[in-house]
């Protein structure tokens, strides 16, 4: 399984990111076969189109909340997943649990982009929620690619 990992701060937007990538998904054609608390702040969900089973979760913060959400894709043989993380570069349980399940190279690691604070009369909330919305855009496009 490939997988693609979502890395920042806590707080940066990394589940907003995926969340967005959820409905993006749902938007182009790919439907839920399971999902984990998907109501919830945090989810997990395998979707599907055209036989190709890709799996969004947002947890990641440590490897012990990563097992559920990998077992799903397990069951469903899903090709590609997307996973929130903390800090890529901490080599943390969850960098591990990501690097034993897809092998080292199999892991693209994507950084949540995020704003610098400041105040010079822009909406922040806005820039916030672009960058968002277009760092979606852009995972969207690379599990397409790599289906």
């Amino acid at each position: 399984m490939k997988i693609i990992a979502l890395y920042g701060k806590g707080g940066c937007g990394k589940s907003t990111t995926i969340g967005l990538l959820y409905n993006i998904m749902l938007k182009n054609g790919f439907s839920v076969i399971e999902g984990l608390n998907l109501n919830g702040a945090d989810f997990s969900a395998v979707l599907e189109k055209d036989g190709h089973k890709v799996g969004l979760t947002t947890y990641g913060d440590n490897a012990s909340c990563l097992k559920k959400p990998f077992e799903l894709f397990k069951k469903y043989d899903c090709e590609l997943a997307v996973s929130a993380g903390r800090m890529r570069r901490t080599k943390g349980g969850s960098v591990l649990f990501l690097e034993s399940i897809a092998g080292k190279s199999a892991v693209t690691w994507h950084e949540k982009a995020i704003v610098s604070n400041y105040s010079d009369g822009f909406d922040i909330k806005e820039e916030i929620d672009g960058i968002n919305r277009i760092q979606a855009e852009s995972l969207y496009n690379q599990i397409i690619f790599n289906l």
